[in-house]
């Protein structure tokens, strides 16, 4: 589960952005050169000076950016022609346009040349779609390199499938594979697609498993709904994208999400707001900032809490242990050992009590008042967790636990955290697991910037159940 490929990593995400943001700029200055000193166009005023579109750089570039995201620009699991993509930078830098000349209006300093947003209109358009072009060619060969392609299961057939199967088959630079299809009594698979067929509906969970599935398509939507709920749940654990051609009857009942494949709409789960990657970006930017300052802050009772647990018991000083993380991956915890050494030795993997026997003098006061978690103010600023989000589990006890509670991997969407929403309501320790991944879920799917402030704030006093 941990190796298999979930989704584009943050690198080839912010390069993106750092490229659209060169075009930009460079469309920009060039529109200025064309405008005032290439000849072509004649002077009814005085030339304004370069300054005053320097210094609006940041602000031209940002609704830019964000008019590109709200195109899905910036979705790079997503597969999509060269003609989309051509179209949406078209949209997307429209949009920037007519938003930035309702702007200029706003700019009573100085008046702002509409030939010249006009001219970046059509040059940041050739250099966004040039590079975009470029991109995705480097992009395709650096995920084949890597071996990160994502592995897709149709389930069942719609005369409106072919497309998406001849356009998946002929285009391997996406980076999708299909490897096979499953049957349903409404609607078998048509001969000829090439596709072997790897067992029926009620093998779905094995299937997922056994070929490392990360995408399923249904594609028969007349399936009863108890079925597609099964297959949802079946997705979910094993933490495989969903999605279906709609069945008009009934699409409102759940939470579902819109999206253009190959120009087709599919229906899917709807995505946690962090699998925006603007989102993911301000998050990690929150993250870094503030883990740095408190480690910072904080070094001068890092080195006393780790004198005293070094003295007053034989073993290391950090405890290090393997937690169950974003997309299914193993990371290595970081926390000041509490517990005399080798504490599991006889038992094995087994929960923390209170009054545990197990723990230290020194222990119990740094479980009691969460000192403990202090080191891991250093996995958040290497990016294995975040500052908030869903305690990580060993995977002993997840392997158990996705067994027997339904949509506990969802929670897996998103980065494990230092606090969270469960821990701040007292859910921690030995409580209902059932109700902590319903208080992950709830953060999951409402994050913003303001929970997770409120959060850190709350946590400061959240001692409830910590032992």
């Amino acid at each position: 589960m941990s190796d298999r490929f979930r989704r584009t990593p943050a690198a080839p995400i912010f390069l993106l952005i750092a490229l659209d943001t060169a075009s930009i700029v460079t469309g920009v200055l060039a529109s200025y050169w064309i405008r005032f000193f290439s000849g072509k166009i004649p002077l009814l005023l005085a030339v304004p000076p370069l300054e005053w579109y320097t210094r609006a750089l940041g602000i031209i570039t940002g609704v830019f950016l964000l008019a590109l995201h709200s195109e899905q620009l910036y979705n790079m699991d997503r597969p999509r022609s060269a003609s989309e993509e051509c179209g949406a930078v078209f949209w997307g830098v429209t949009k920037a346009v007519f938003a930035l000349m309702a702007l200029t209006f706003l700019a009573r300093e100085f008046s702002y040349s509409r030939a010249t947003l006009i001219l970046a209109w059509g040059l940041i358009t050739g250099f966004l779609i040039i590079e975009r072009l470029l991109f995705g060619r480097f992009f395709s060969a650096w995920k084949n390199a890597r071996g990160q392609v994502r592995r897709v299961l149709l389930v069942g057939q719609n005369p409106a499938a072919g497309r998406i199967l001849q356009q998946l088959q002929n285009n391997p630079r996406w980076g999708y594979r299909l490897i096979g299809r499953v049957e349903t009594e409404s609607a078998k698979p048509a001969s000829g697609t090439g596709l072997r067929s790897l067992g029926s509906l009620a093998h779905i969970p094995e299937i997922l498993q056994q070929h490392q599935v990360t995408d399923l398509l249904l594609l028969d939507p007349l399936l009863p709904r108890e079925q597609i709920g099964s297959i949802v749940l079946a997705c979910e654990k094993e933490m495989v994208s969903f999605r279906m051609l709609p069945d008009i009857i009934g699409m409102m009942t759940i939470p579902l999400s819109v999206e253009q494949w190959t120009g087709l709409p599919l229906l899917g789960i709807k995505m946690p707001p962090l699998d925006d990657p603007w989102n993911r970006f301000q998050k990690r930017v929150m993250d870094i900032t503030v883990s740095l300052i408190a480690l910072v802050i904080l070094l001068p009772l890092l080195i006393l809490i780790a004198l005293a647990v070094r003295f007053e018991s034989n073993g290391p000083v950090f405890y290090r242990q393997e937690r169950l993380g974003q997309d299914g991956k193993i990371f290595r915890i970081l926390k000041f050992r509490t517990m005399r050494a080798n504490a599991e030795a006889a038992t094995g993997p087994v929960w923390a009590q209170q009054n545990d026997p197990r723990r230290t003098a020194l222990g119990g006061f740094l479980r009691r008042t969460n000192l403990d978690e202090l080191p891991q103010l250093w996995n958040v600023l290497s990016g294995e967790m975040s500052l908030v989000g869903p305690r990580p589990e060993r995977p002993h006890f997840v392997n158990q636990f996705k067994e027997e509670i339904p949509r506990y991997m969802a929670r897996h969407r998103i980065k494990s955290g230092i606090t969270g929403w469960a821990q701040i309501h007292g859910l921690r320790g030995d409580t209902s697991i059932e109700e902590r991944t319903r208080y992950d879920l709830y953060y999951a799917e409402r994050w913003s910037l303001t929970l997770d402030l409120l959060i850190m704030a709350r946590s400061l006093g959240a001692v409830k159940n910590a032992y």
